[in-house]
């Protein structure tokens, strides 16, 4: 299949009233042509169209190797076109062509997460039986960062991800709590020597 650009013509005045893309070749504008495009505007032009006797055809603007560049040339066909038509009936999203529903949910998941984020971390760590102190000394902070982002303290982006990698990586192992327990017998025995 190929990856492509299109425009669907105006045979009155050779003038591209759309521009499209596709990675499935010319099946995509085919579809619009017998009004099955998803946009209302479209439908409505493709069909006045054939009602006065004109149908609208379909060209290829440009074929793109690499399908991850087609998202930018069809904005940079959409601009040209614009340019020579003001009257272009792409509708011009604020939001990249990149971003999708799932992105939407993903969104939605970070919000939730960072207004929770303070109550896990403090959670996940009382799960694992864990002191701030650990926590700390695995997320490679000192514990009154641990401290702050438990209340909800600023902390920076990479603390925030040091501190859930930690976390996340943490397994309860034999090996981990003689360790734990070592440094926090050494701890003591500093303090008191």
């Amino acid at each position: 299949m190929r990856n492509i650009v299109y425009g669907l013509v105006d045979p009155r005045n050779d003038l591209v009233y759309y521009v499209g893309k596709s990675s499935v070749g010319e099946k995509r504008p085919l579809t619009h042509l017998v009004g099955q495009s998803h946009s209302k505007e479209v439908n409505d032009w493709v069909n006045e169209m054939q009602e006065i006797w004109h149908p609208v055809k379909a060209i290829l603007l440009e074929e793109v190797e690499d399908l991850n560049e087609l998202p930018e040339a069809e904005k940079k066909w959409i601009a040209k076109c614009k340019h020579w038509n003001p009257n272009l009936l792409n509708k011009v999203s604020v939001i990249s062509d990149h971003y999708s529903k799932e992105d939407d949910l993903l969104f939605e998941r970070l919000c939730t997460a960072v207004s929770t984020f303070k109550s896990t971390v403090r959670r996940r760590r009382l799960a694992l039986k864990l002191t701030q102190e650990q926590v700390g000394e695995m997320a490679g902070v000192h514990r009154t960062t641990i401290r702050d982002l438990e209340l909800g303290k600023g902390v920076s982006t990479k603390t925030l991800r040091d501190v859930t990698l930690a976390l996340v990586n943490f397994k309860l192992t034999t090996d981990n709590i003689t360790q734990l327990r070592k440094r926090a017998k050494s701890k003591i025995n500093d303090s008191d020597g």
